[in-house]
Order: C-alpha cells, then structure tokens, then sequence
C-alpha cells in the first residue's frame, strides 16, 4: 500500500467509510471564472483590490489574473459557462481588504466576523460576484 493511499483509508475510516477506498486522483483549483460585464474594469477593480497581476485580456471576452497557483478569470457573458462564482483569498487584513473593496466600487455582503480560526468577510465586486477574504486569527 502506498502512502497516499494508507493516508486515504485512515481518512476514510476516520470519517466513518469503508476500510477500503479506491484512490482518486486530487483535483486542483487552477481558475475561478466571474461573470463580469465589463472585462477592463473588472482586471483594474482586482488589480487595485487584491493586488493581482495581469497574466493577460483577450479583449472585451475574457481576461486571466494571476493569483499564485490559481488564475482569477473574468468573462463577458459570451465566455461565461457558470454565472456565478465565488473565489477565495487569504488576506493579510479583512478590515483593510474591506476598505479597499468599497474604495473600488464593492460592497459588503457579510460583514467582516471572527469565527474560531480566522477572520472573514463575504464582499462582492461591482458586477455582484462574490469574494470571500479570510485571515487567520
């Protein structure tokens, strides 16, 4: 048995399930796509926002932002498939984020909360996507 895999059946058991699992391959979160209706704005409101460089704009359709290991993509409603996103960024300060998010055009859905391990805060931009932001406590 293979570390992965002993590590999958203790979680399993742990969790209740079988002695046994079959090993699935780990997904990885490489883009979060936010229908905007206007793709510019939206990579300047990031831009200013979290601070994300511009991998690059294909025009008025869709543009990638670079978000570490991930890609935050904005899309005009011809790019967009799901119609509704909600990514999330760990901040170094939610109530400085916040400012920032309203200073942009944003507002807050959820007020900025401490909940056992972190501090959030549920905004959207100004095309009413979601955006959560937590720090650690």
């Amino acid at each position: 048995m293979t570390t992965q895999h002993a590590h999958e059946v203790a979680a399993s058991t742990r969790a209740g399930g079988p002695a046994e699992v079959h090993a699935v391959p780990a997904a990885q979160l490489k883009q979060v796509v936010h229908p905007v209706d206007d793709v510019r704005a939206a990579v300047a409101f990031y831009g200013a926002v979290l601070g994300l460089p511009t991998r690059f704009v294909d025009g008025d359709r869709y543009a990638a932002l670079d978000a570490g290991t991930s890609t935050l993509a904005v899309a005009a409603d011809t790019e967009d498939v799901a119609c509704v996103a909600a990514a999330a960024f760990k901040v170094d300060d939610v109530d400085a984020f916040t400012d920032r998010v309203l200073s942009a055009g944003g507002r807050v859905i959820h007020a900025p909360t401490d909940g056992p391990h972190e501090r959030r805060v549920v905004v959207s931009d100004p095309w009413d996507n979601r955006v959560i932001a937590y720090a650690a406590l």
